[in-house]
C-alpha cells in the first residue's frame, strides 16, 4: 500500500470495481456471444484475455466503477482510510450507497449546478464554464481523510512538480471554492501546514510549503535545503481568510543542524540522500510538537 511516492503516476495499490445489476467475469470469445447472440457462456481459450463485464438491460440504466485504495494517506506515523470508510464502512458500502441514492445525489447535484451558474453570472459572462472546470480539477485534487482524534484532512496532490501534498502552490488557487461553499474543508487544507510547522523538525521561521509527497505526510524532499520564503506570502494569505486565527507562540531556540540518525533505517547522516526528507534527532523518537498553540475560530 502507498508503494510510490513518484509524480505523474497512478497508483499501483488498491483495487478496481464495477458494478451494475449484472455483472461477471467473462473472456473475450465469451464477450463476443454475448453481443452477439446474448448468451452468457463461460468459454476461455488458452491465454485469453478476461474481463470484468457490467450490464443494464434497461432504458436508462446505470454501472458504476469504483477504486478502493485500502489506505489513503500515511499522515506523520498515522495510516488513514478516505473519509467515507470511517465508522468501519468499506468500498461495498461506498457502491450501494452510490447506487440506492443515485436520484438523490444528482437532484443534489443538479441544485448545486443552478446555484454555481447564478453565483458566476455576477462575476461575468462567460465565468460559469471557467468555475466548472476549476471546480472539478480541484476536488479531484484533493483527498479528503479524517485523523484519529477526528479532525477533517483535505489534503492536495500536486501534478509535473514532484507531486507534493498539502502543497501551498494548489492550496493557494483552490481556497476560494471552499471558502465560498465549505469553509471546514478550507481548514482541513490548513491542519497538516499546522501540525508540520510545531514539529521539531521545522527549524525555519516560515511556513512549510507542504508536507511531503504525496501520498506520504513525512516531511519535505528538500530536507535541511529548504526553499525561500516566497511561498509565505500565499500561506499567509490562505490562513486568514477561513477564520480568525489566534497564535501563541513559545518556541524553542532555533537548533543547530548537527549529525541526525535519519528514519531510513540504513542511513545516518544530516540528511538521507536516498530519501532526502528530514530525518528525526538522534534518539528521538517521535516527531512532538513545539510549545506552539493555534486556536481556529469560524467567522
Amino acid at each position: 500500500m502507498l508503494s510510490d511516492t513518484s509524480d505523474m503516476c497512478s497508483p499501483e495499490w488498491g483495487d478496481i470495481y464495477l458494478a451494475a445489476k449484472e455483472s461477471w467475469l467473462v473472456s473475450e470469445a465469451g464477450l463476443q456471444l454475448y453481443l452477439s447472440e446474448g448468451k452468457r457462456e463461460y468459454i476461455r481459450k488458452d491465454c485469453e484475455r478476461l474481463y470484468l463485464l457490467a450490464v443494464n438491460t434497461e432504458r436508462n440504466g446505470s454501472f458504476l466503477t469504483a477504486f478502493d485504495d485500502k489506505v489513503s494517506i500515511f499522515y506523520f506515523g498515522e495510516w488513514l482510510k478516505c473519509y467515507f470508510f470511517r465508522d468501519g464502512k468499506n468500498i461495498l458500502d461506498a457502491l450501494e450507497f452510490s447506487f440506492s441514492e443515485h436520484a438523490r445525489i444528482v437532484s443534489e447535484c443538479e441544485a448545486f449546478d443552478e446555484q454555481l451558474r447564478a453565483d458566476s453570472e455576477k462575476v461575468g459572462k462567460g465565468y460559469y464554464t471557467i468555475a466548472c472546470a476549476s471546480l472539478r480539477q480541484s476536488v479531484a485534487a484533493h483527498k479528503l481523510v479524517e485523523t484519529e482524534d477526528g479532525k477533517l484532512l483535505f489534503l492536495s496532490k500536486e501534478n509535473n512538480s514532484n507531486g507534493c501534498i498539502g502543497t501551498a502552490d494548489v492550496s493557494y488557487p483552490s481556497i476560494p471554492l471552499y471558502l465560498l461553499y465549505n469553509p471546514e474543508l478550507a481548514q482541513g487544507m490548513l491542519r497538516g501546514i499546522y501540525d508540520f510547522a510545531k514539529m521539531p523538525v521545522w527549524n525555519f521561521d516560515f511556513a512549510p510549503h507542504d508536507l511531503g509527497t504525496y501520498p506520504w505526510c513525512s516531511g519535505q524532499v528538500y530536507g535541511t535545503a529548504q526553499r525561500d520564503d516566497k511561498y509565505c506570502c500565499g500561506m499567509y494569505a490562505t490562513w486568514a481568510s477561513p477564520a480568525p486565527i489566534r497564535c501563541s507562540i513559545s518556541a524553542p531556540p532555533r537548533a543547530k543542524f548537527t549529525k541526525r540518525t535519519c528514519r531510513c533505517p540504513s542511513k545516518s547522516a544530516a540528511t538521507c540522500s536516498s530519501c532526502r526528507r528530514l530525518p528525526l534527532r538522534r534518539g528521538q523518537k517521535s516527531l512532538l510538537p513545539r510549545r506552539i498553540s493555534l486556536s481556529l475560530q469560524v467567522g
